[in-house]
C-alpha cells in the first residue's frame, strides 16, 4: 500500500503537527506501508528551506518539496502539477490541515482521479477557530472550497474525543475517526548540561523556571497568562518565566510590548525558537511546563513536556486536558485569571505535586501514545477505506 500524506509545511517553526508527519510516516513505514510527504518549503525557512522543488529522504522519510507562496497558504503551482502528474501512484491520500493551497490541490487532484483521501483538521474546526482566527476570510473559503474538500473526503481523521465532540459542522462525525498522534520514546540523553542552557539564556542561573514551548500565536491564550501571573513572578525573585517558540513578527511584538508594560523585562524571557540540546536542555532543568490556550485540538508541545517528566498544568480548553486530569498526569484551570494565577503557583511551589505529575504524566504518554499501537489502528482505516 502506498499513502501519500499532504502537509502545507513541516519546518519545526510552525509547532508539533510538522514535526509528528514525520514520526507517523516513520512508524508506518516500518509496519510495510509505503508512506511519502508532499509538502511545500521556503527558502528563508531555517531547516527545509534548502530542498526547494527537490526531493529527498528527511527523518527517515521520502519528501518532495515544492517552493510555496503567499504565507501559510502556500501558493505552489510547481506541487499542483506534479500531484497531476503523481497522485495515481498512491493508493490513499491522507491530508492534513485545511484552509491552504496543498489541501486544495491534493483533495481535488484526489477526486478527479477517483482515489480516496482522509482529512485530519488539526483542531481547525473548532468554533474558537472559525470564529476567531482570520473569521470571514475563512467562511469565504469554506463556501467556495474547502466545504467539498469536506463533506467528498472518505473520514474525517480527529485526533481526540474533545475535537469530535466540538466540531463546527455536526454532519462530519458521521463519517469520522478517532485516532491520536503519538510521540517516539527517546532515549535519555547526556549530551547537554545546565551549561547549554545559560549559554542561550545566561539570566537562568539559579533560577526557577515556568516554561512555554510552543508556537507564538493568540490561541495560545499568553495575553490571559501573562497579567495572570505577573504578580507571583514579581513577589517571587528565584521564578522566571521563558517563553520559548516563534511566530508572526506583529504578534512577537505585542508580546514584547505587553511583557513592558506589566513590567516583567527581568522576569519573561523570550529566547525564540529552540531545537536539539537547547530543546532538551530546557525541558530538563525547567520546573513546570504551561499551557493556556483558548482551543487546542491536541497539544504535541504538552505530550513532549510530559514525556520529559516536566509537571505540567494546562487549560481545561485543550483537548486532552481530560484525560491528563482522570490519570493524573496535568493539573488542569479554567481560563479565568485567578485560576490561571492559583495553579502556577500551586504547580511552582509544590514539589511533591511536581513529583506526582512527573511519574503520572510519563506512564499517561506511554501508555496513550504509543506509534506503534496507533499505527495499527490506522493502517486498518486505510485497507478499509481502500477495500470498499
Amino acid at each position: 500500500m502506498r499513502v501519500l500524506h499532504v502537509i502545507p509545511f513541516v519546518s519545526e517553526i510552525f509547532g508539533g503537527p510538522s514535526r509528528a508527519i514525520f514520526e507517523m510516516c516513520r512508524s508506518q513505514n516500518e509496519e510495510g506501508i509505503i508512506s511519502e510527504i508532499a509538502t511545500t518549503t521556503c527558502e528563508w525557512e531555517p531547516d527545509f528551506g534548502k530542498y526547494v522543488n527537490q526531493s529527498a529522504e528527511v527523518h527517515g522519510v521520502q519528501t518532495h518539496f515544492f517552493k510555496g507562496s503567499l504565507g501559510k497558504y502556500r501558493y505552489s503551482p510547481m506541487l499542483k502539477g506534479w500531484l497531476k502528474k503523481n497522485s495515481r501512484s498512491y493508493g490513499l491520500i491522507h491530508i492534513h490541515s485545511l484552509f491552504n493551497y496543498p489541501t486544495l490541490c491534493a483533495s481535488r487532484a484526489a477526486l478527479r482521479y477517483r482515489i480516496p483521501y482522509i482529512v485530519r483538521t488539526q483542531g481547525i474546526l473548532y468554533g474558537w477557530c472559525l470564529e476567531n482566527v482570520s473569521a470571514y476570510r475563512k467562511k469565504f473559503y469554506l463556501g467556495l472550497f474547502e466545504k467539498k474538500t469536506l463533506n467528498k473526503a472518505s473520514l474525517i481523521h480527529f485526533t481526540t474525543a474533545h475535537e469530535k465532540e466540538r466540531c463546527y459542522f455536526p454532519e462530519l462525525k458521521e463519517r469520522s475517526y478517532v485516532l491520536p498522534l503519538g510521540i517516539e520514546k527517546k532515549a535519555q540523553s547526556l549530551s547537554f548540561s545546565e551549561e547549554d542552557l545559560l549559554r542561550k539564556c545566561p539570566d537562568l542561573k539559579g533560577k526557577k523556571i515556568l516554561l512555554y514551548l510552543a508556537r507564538l500565536h493568540k490561541i495560545k491564550g499568553l495575553d490571559l497568562l501573562l497579567p495572570a501571573i505577573a504578580g507571583c513572578l514579581k513577589e517571587r525573585s528565584n521564578w522566571v518565566f521563558v517563553i520559548a517558540g516563534s511566530g508572526d513578527p506583529v504578534y512577537v511584538r505585542s508580546l514584547k510590548k505587553t511583557i513592558q508594560s506589566l513590567r516583567l523585562e527581568r522576569r519573561v524571557f523570550m529566547i525564540g525558537h529552540v531545537s536539539g540540546r537547547d530543546k532538551e536542555a530546557l525541558l530538563r532543568y525547567s520546573s513546570a511546563f504551561v499551557l493556556s490556550s483558548y482551543s487546542e485540538n491536541f497539544g504535541v508541545s504538552i505530550v513532549e513536556a510530559m514525556q520529559a517528566g516536566l509537571a505540567v498544568a494546562l487549560s481545561d480548553q485543550i483537548a486532552i486536558a481530560r484525560e491528563a486530569q482522570e490519570h493524573g498526569a496535568g493539573l488542569v484551570f479554567s481560563l479565568k485569571k485567578e485560576e490561571i494565577r492559583l495553579a502556577v503557583e500551586k504547580i511552582m511551589d509544590d514539589e511533591d505535586l511536581r513529583k506526582r505529575l512527573s511519574v503520572a504524566g510519563k506512564r499517561f504518554v506511554g501508555e496513550q501514545y504509543n506509534w506503534k499501537k496507533i499505527t495499527a489502528e490506522q493502517i486498518r482505516i486505510y485497507q478499509r477505506i481502500i477495500g470498499r
